[in-house]
């Protein structure tokens, strides 16, 4: 549901009264602190940047799978173009004019408000991971709101104990908890344990078709690589943009790339070995090995692998694919 008028005045005013507090010249990204949703008792680890004068905002990173997210970003570990893919958070941020998009503009002008400068304009997004940053749902409004109304408690004790946030025992941190009563209280908890997800073993229903085409194609073709990756660019969708999947076939050894697929719709898995396949007919040939660098991948492809009679192996890096992924990639953002 849409946010209402009164529920947006609130997240506007908690939001400028966070920046009035400029908590950034005295907190930085590893100042972490939960505040729980009364609503749905979800946690929110709360993360204020600014330290570095670049980015003014407060990231709401949702849940242990957001702060495992945000624990990744700060490391390193994720490349740049797939920082947008991971992170699940809610962000108020402070940006120039010409970065709103209408829909804010809109807002701020339905709302009476003015802002003035740089890094003076309250914008809000909610990040999920494969989905284009969007606009705050209603619930997403009232629990940034909190979030935010929390940080300036917070940053003010902070400001008054540095050493408020250390943990007492490792793993642990402190939450604001909302009681019955409506009274906010401290609470040292550790995050819950992110649900192992059990692989995704992609089946393709034509077996037929398969055994088809593992007899009548003989000549080989040496061995190919693989990845399933987030393409750079948004398609719009009915509630908002989403990333598509792609996937990419290249020639291990001669770099010859044989083709690349951009997914339909985003959970229709089995259209990349429908893809697959075609590619197979259309060369007349199959490779004798396929390379893949991660286990999304393998898990995709590892049965139609088997029913054609392919050895599939995981590597570290496929340097023919991420050298043509790169040149397609600039290609199509060009």
């Amino acid at each position: 549901m849409q946010p209402t008028l009164i529920e947006l005045q609130k997240l506007y005013e908690a939001a400028i009264a966070f920046k009035k507090l400029e908590c950034w010249n005295w907190m930085d990204d590893t100042d972490l602190f939960g505040v729980q949703n009364p609503e749905t008792g979800e946690i929110g680890y709360c993360c204020v940047l600014g330290a570095l004068g670049e980015v003014f905002a407060l990231n709401v990173y949702l849940g242990s799978e957001g702060l495992e997210g945000m624990y990744r970003i700060q490391e390193g570990s994720i490349e740049t173009d797939k920082l947008l893919y991971i992170q699940k958070c809610l962000q108020a941020s402070f940006e120039n004019r010409d970065a709103l998009e209408q829909r804010d503009r809109n807002e701020i002008k339905q709302l009476g408000l003015k802002f003035r400068g740089a890094n003076a304009w309250p914008m809000f997004r909610s990040y999920e991971p494969g989905f284009f940053p969007w606009f705050l749902q209603a619930d997403q409004v009232r629990f940034l709101t909190v979030a935010l109304e929390q940080a300036c408690h917070m940053a003010v004790r902070v400001k008054e104990n540095p050493f408020l946030l250390q943990p007492p025992n490792k793993g642990m941190y402190l939450v604001r908890v909302q009681r019955e009563d409506g009274t906010w209280e401290d609470e040292w908890l550790k995050p819950d344990p992110i649900p192992v997800k059990p692989p995704v073993k992609v089946k393709y229903q034509d077996e037929l078709h398969l055994k088809r085409i593992s007899d009548a194609v003989q000549r080989k073709l040496g061995a190919w690589e693989v990845d399933c990756f987030f393409a750079p660019f948004p398609i719009r969708d009915k509630e908002r943009p989403y990333y598509p999947r792609m996937t990419m076939w290249i020639d291990r050894d001669t770099g010859y790339v044989y083709g690349f697929h951009i997914l339909k719709g985003r959970d229709n898995l089995e259209e990349f070995i429908q893809h697959f396949l075609q590619l197979i007919e259309k060369s007349g040939g199959k490779p004798q090995r396929i390379f893949v660098s991660n286990m999304e991948t393998y898990d995709l492809f590892e049965l139609t692998a088997k029913a054609l009679k392919i050895k599939i192996e995981r590597v570290p890096v496929l340097f023919r694919l991420e050298e043509a992924k790169q040149g397609m990639l600039e290609s199509m953002m060009g």
